[in-house]
Parts: C-alpha cells; sequence; structure tokens
C-alpha cells in the first residue's frame, strides 16, 4: 500500500476506530499504533517508488522526478512523523532523548527503498532537566495526538531532534501534507478506545 492509499482507504469518520483499532491484547499506547501505521504505510510506499526516483534524481530526469515527487514526499514525511512520535514517547518514559534510537528506526524504516533518510550527526544521548520533561509532560497530557509537539508546540522538542527537523526542513512537509490527516484519525481512536498513556 501506501500512505495516500491508506487515507483514502480509511477516511476521517466515526467509522474509522473500528477498521483499525488494535486488539487489547496489544501494549501499545494510541500515539504508537498510529506511529506504526504511518511508518509501515510510509515504507510500502517509498519501496514502490524508490527505484524509479532514485533513478531520476540520479539520471537527472526532471519530468519523471517530478511525476514522483509528490508520493515521495507523502510516504516519507509519514515515517519523519511517525519516527518522531516514537521518540517523543520514549522520551517522556525515559526523561532523555536518544539519537540512535531515532537513527535506527529511521534506517529500519528506509530498509529496500533505495533511497537514503536524513540522519541525526550527534551520537550522544540528551538527558532533559526537570524543567524540560515537566513541559514535555503536560504537552503531551493537553494533546494526547502528540500533533502540539509538530505545530506551535515545536519548541517543545528535545533540542536535538528540534534541530535535526529544521536543519533536514521536513517540519513544513509534516504540518502540511501529515500532520492534519494523523491527528484527526488519532482522535477517533482515542475517543472510542481511551488514551494508553506513553
Amino acid at each position: 500500500m501506501s500512505i495516500e492509499t491508506f487515507f483514502e482507504k480509511h477516511p476521517a469518520d466515526s467509522y474509522f476506530a473500528n477498521e483499525v483499532s488494535w486488539p487489547g491484547k496489544e501494549n501499545k499506547s494510541t500515539v504508537r499504533f498510529m506511529a506504526d501505521i504511518l511508518i509501515k504505510e510510509g515504507r510500502e510506499g517509498l519501496v514502490e517508488i524508490g527505484p524509479a526516483f532514485n533513478d531520476a534524481m540520479n539520471t537527472r530526469n526532471p519530468s519523471e522526478a517530478q511525476r514522483l515527487i509528490y508520493p515521495y514526499v507523502n510516504n516519507s514525511t509519514a515515517i519523519y512523523l511517525g519516527v518522531g512520535l516514537i521518540t517523543i514517547e520514549e522520551t517522556l518514559r525515559d526523561t532523555y532523548f536518544d539519537p540512535q534510537v531515532f537513527n535506527s528506526i529511521m534506517s529500519m524504516a528506509y530498509t529496500g527503498t533505495y533511497l537514503t533518510p536524513a540522519m541525526i550527526q550527534i551520537e550522544e544521548r540528551e538527558e532533559l532537566t526537570p524543567e524540560e520533561m515537566s513541559l514535555m509532560t503536560k504537552v503531551a497530557m493537553s494533546d494526547k495526538t502528540f500533533s502540539f509537539f509538530f505545530g506551535d508546540g515545536f519548541p517543545v522538542l528535545p533540542k536535538t531532534l528540534k534541530d535535526f527537523y529544521i536543519t533536514s526542513e521536513v517540519i513544513p512537509d509534516i504540518r502540511k501534507y501529515m500532520l492534519p490527516y494523523y491527528e484527526t484519525r488519532t482522535k477517533f481512536l482515542i475517543e472510542a478506545n481511551g488514551h494508553k498513556p506513553f
């Protein structure tokens, strides 16, 4: 599939929770469940177009690259949002941000796509102060979809992750192409299933 096909097949309506709701035995939060969907569908979309897009970029075939740019942006953006959501959840749990965990999840998501993701170049984990953790937790509890971390609350992210998103220039694409679709569907899941703490 791809993230575009997933959104088409599963519109943001009251049926969404029934269509994709996870079994109670899965030990996942709502955010983690949806992040896994974003990564899975985004990866499948990139696997489908990756070789052709890679060839078009390497051979400088502008017409072919232009044809594939929209699905490339959509599916890669889904992965960047999904990996970000997972690492935010893990940061809230562990009280530090580990760039190597982020890079590892990103690398696995891109396996088999013939494409190379941007990676965080800093290896050391970022320890967060009690004040930073308190603010992150407050944001997470006020917006259980975690969308706020990528919207107006972008400065709430750990500095290493925030700097990465700024330098890799993916935040505008996340906000434009992915966040609204993710947020509305996640709200339906939370309403139907409750909110499992991170």
